[in-house]
């Protein structure tokens, strides 16, 4: 760690191309962390009025104005090990793992192999559409990170499967996603349920399916967890690896149907002829803003940072292109909601 810079929030410059990318809190000289992405300075730059320009080296203490300062970063995402595995979930067609990992903390980890011969589309889609949601501000998701699948990892659980604490298919899929995969906050006591009572929580996890093209979500199938805290219930939106219309949009992507694409996908609702969970809240849904010209921007720093050996990296740009043309698309909202 370097030498402590006084607590502040700062603006900041991403890779030196200075596209004021968010703010962020000065922990120290060597690391900054916001709640999207690690970040790690490479350089600061002091501007103001009685300070001349100046690089600010590791040495260097106290900052005349923290206002005035930029800090220069290179984006990196944090990866975790896994420490322990716990057990399974006992719920959900990929068969979550509950573990512990190297910050000690306790995740739901989620593999790369999907079990039916794919790989990573399921936990890409889900890193994106947390890190979006995070970026919105929605606070309806649990926290996500990277986390490693090493040789030690498929040890421990070859020998978990062999004692019966994991099935077959779980061991399977660890030991086909050797490599960077997501693990999920493990949030204690939660239960899934289809009847969430915030508003809000509704309205906002209505506009990022829609804007994601999840359709995976029903009474069978939930995918949310409420917890009790502080003697309120809390609820948390999960599984949104079926996003992309279940993959349709990556089929086509791979047969390089991007005119077809942006034709029919820009103003497509994702819930056409679909029972979606929440459907009966479409007529008093309130409006929400999801895209802007910060999140355009964001969505290919983001993206730059996930796993480059991840299959779907290869569609970045089409992916960014895509998304950013739903952004303030009013007809993905054909069933009669003005979001915007």
């Amino acid at each position: 760690m370097g030498n402590l810079l006084p607590a502040g929030v700062v603006e900041v410059s991403v890779n030196t191309n200075v596209l004021n990318y968010s703010k962020f809190e000065v922990l120290s000289i060597q690391t900054i962390r916001d709640s999207i992405l690690n970040v790690i300075v490479i350089d600061c730059i002091l501007v103001n009025d009685t300070c001349p320009a100046r690089d600010l080296e590791q040495g260097d203490v106290g900052i005349p104005d923290m206002n005035a300062v930029t800090i220069i970063v290179e984006m990196e995402m944090e990866v975790l090990k896994i420490s322990q595995i716990i057990g399974e979930m006992g719920y959900g067609a990929g068969h979550p793992i509950h573990i512990r990992a190297s910050d000690r903390q306790e995740y739901v980890l989620k593999t790369r192999y999907d079990g039916g011969g794919g790989k990573d589309f399921y936990i890409f889609l889900e890193l994106l559409t947390y890190k979006i949601a995070e970026h919105l501000g929605f606070g309806i998701t649990p926290k996500i990170t990277l986390i490693e699948i090493d040789n030690d990892t498929i040890e421990q659980a070859e020998y978990y499967a062999e004692i019966g604490e994991l099935c077959q298919d779980s061991f399977s899929r660890v030991k086909a996603s050797l490599g960077i995969n997501i693990a999920v906050e493990y949030i204690p006591h939660a239960d899934q349920t289809a009847m969430p009572e915030d508003q809000r929580f509704i309205d906002q996890l209505i506009h990022l399916d829609n804007f994601v093209m999840n359709t995976n979500r029903n009474q069978k199938n939930p995918h949310i967890l409420v917890s009790l805290q502080n003697n309120k219930k809390r609820y948390f939106a999960i599984d949104f690896g079926l996003g992309f219309l279940e993959h349709l949009i990556f089929n086509e992507l791979a047969l390089n149907q991007n005119t077809l694409i942006q034709e029919t996908m820009i103003s497509k609702s994702a819930f056409f002829n679909q029972d979606y969970l929440l459907e009966d809240f479409f007529r008093d849904l309130k409006p929400i803003k999801i895209g802007d010209e910060d999140l355009e921007t964001s969505l290919a720093s983001m993206m730059q940072c996930f796993p480059d050996d991840w299959a779907p990296m290869e569609f970045v740009d089409q992916i960014v292109t895509l998304l950013t043309s739903r952004m303030g698309n009013k007809d993905i909202y054909k069933w009669g909601c003005d979001a915007f």
